[in-house]
């Protein structure tokens, strides 16, 4: 059994051990017949395959991406070795997600087939609601909303029938951040709720506290921002010191955001300094892009305001706000090379960039593919937004400026984005 582990691995030979258990995993997909044995029992791998898995475990906890990945291709690869098992269903269900973050490999679907389909042979409640709650993350970052819900709510079911209160946070914080991305506010908020109440009620503090900052994330969409500043504020008085730079960059980004529409540009930057925008790169996962999202739009707003204000924004503050504004704005592209769902922000917050940058063509370039590909995503926050940023910053009589506006204001409507539609409909003249 010793010989199956590497201990002390450093990153280079973790790096090529990565490479051989893919290599691996490669001849199992092309040549099944002769690596995958399901009907064979192999328990001296399958016990290495548990410990594998285990420490995969501790490795996405700990945030090492390629420990984790590593320890996760060879616990499939050993479980691949016997017959169907928990390490083989999700160790499938893992590979869905990471196999997700390669462009143009397109297996993540074959491998949430595989996931599914042993699962399904096991019969275990605990192992499908693991399984359908990684399908659900592979289908939230591409934008399969869809599929995402479903996927979501499965495994809230499975959970449910076990009493596995853990596991049932864990999925309802996946379906609460799918919705509020998808630019279901409301809906994200009525989600908040009940995760805070069933976190109360069995003392798990975590849960608690991921419901309270997303319910101020979606209360600053509706546009209730005195309400959004309390929760967010509740998050970090029950956090503490326990947390963590991820933690963080979710709840002083919206606490930034939140604080500058309220009026208090200082808070909103004193906010700002508490982040660390390289975590974001460190720890992808397809939640960060709200928490992205408030960094980039805060220091926007920001440079933006000291630009046009003469005398309130020393340099050394401007110079600030101008790096972290280009530093949350790569930070945004790189996530939305992993995430399809991110193009859209990407290209919003870009072409904000290049329009403070006084290059108004890249902007309005910018603004009009985030309208293209979040149509395509189905993202209709985003695409408000970037129909707002165009009838706002074309030149007044410009073919197209009142039809943008409008566009802006009925999809903020829609979502009940209050203070979106306020600026929008200002924008317009409207009452």
């Amino acid at each position: 059994m010793l010989k199956l582990f590497a201990p002390c691995l450093n990153s280079f030979s973790i790096s090529l051990s990565l490479l051989r258990e893919a290599a691996r995993q490669t001849f199992h997909r092309l040549w099944p017949s002769r690596y995958v044995k399901p009907d064979q029992e192999d328990l001296v791998s399958l016990e290495a395959a548990h410990s594998y898995h285990g420490l995969a475990v501790i490795h996405y906890f700990d945030n090492d991406s390629l420990a984790f990945t590593n320890a996760t291709l060879r616990a499939l690869n050993l479980a691949e070795k016997s017959f169907p098992s928990r390490e083989l269903a999700e160790g499938y269900a893992t590979l869905c997600v990471i196999s997700s973050f390669v462009p143009g490999l397109n297996i993540s679907d074959s491998y949430a087939q595989m996931a599914v389909e042993t699962a399904d042979q096991l019969g275990e409640p605990s192992i499908l609601g693991n399984v359908w709650l990684r399908i659900s993350v592979y289908h939230s970052g591409v934008g399969h909303w869809a599929e995402a819900r479903s996927a979501a709510q499965k495994a809230i079911a499975n959970y449910e029938l076990i009493n596995d209160l853990r596991g049932w946070g864990d999925s309802m914080n996946a379906l609460m951040q799918m919705v509020t991305i998808y630019g279901r506010f409301e809906e994200g908020t009525e989600l908040s709720h009940e995760l805070q109440r069933v976190a109360l009620e069995n003392d798990n503090p975590q849960h608690q506290d991921w419901g309270l900052w997303m319910e101020g994330k979606n209360l600053l969409r509706l546009g209730q921002i005195e309400d959004a500043i309390k929760q967010i504020e509740a998050s970090i008085a029950l956090e503490e010191s326990a947390a963590n730079k991820l933690q963080e960059l979710h709840v002083y980004g919206a606490l930034a955001l939140a604080s500058w529409y309220h009026g208090d540009a200082q808070k909103a930057v004193d906010s700002l300094r508490k982040i660390d925008i390289s975590v974001a790169a460190e720890t992808p996962g397809f939640a960060t892009l709200s928490a992205i999202s408030h960094v980039s739009e805060t220091f926007l707003l920001a440079w933006e305001a000291g630009r046009e204000t003469d005398g309130t924004v020393g340099d050394a503050d401007l110079i600030e706000l101008i790096d972290g504004a280009e530093q949350s704005c790569k930070a945004i592209k790189s996530y939305s090379r992993i995430f399809p769902i991110g193009k859209p922000a990407a290209q919003l917050y870009f072409g904000k960039l290049e329009w403070l940058k006084g290059n108004p063509d890249k902007a309005f370039k910018a603004w009009k593919q985030c309208i293209a590909r979040a149509e395509k995503l189905d993202m209709p926050y985003e695409q408000g937004r970037a129909a707002y940023e165009l009838g706002l910053n074309l030149p007044d009589g410009e073919t197209g400026r009142s039809t943008y506006l409008l566009e802006a204001i009925e999809i903020f409507k829609k979502l009940d984005a209050a203070g979106d539609l306020e600026r929008a409909q200002a924008a317009f003249g409207q009452p």
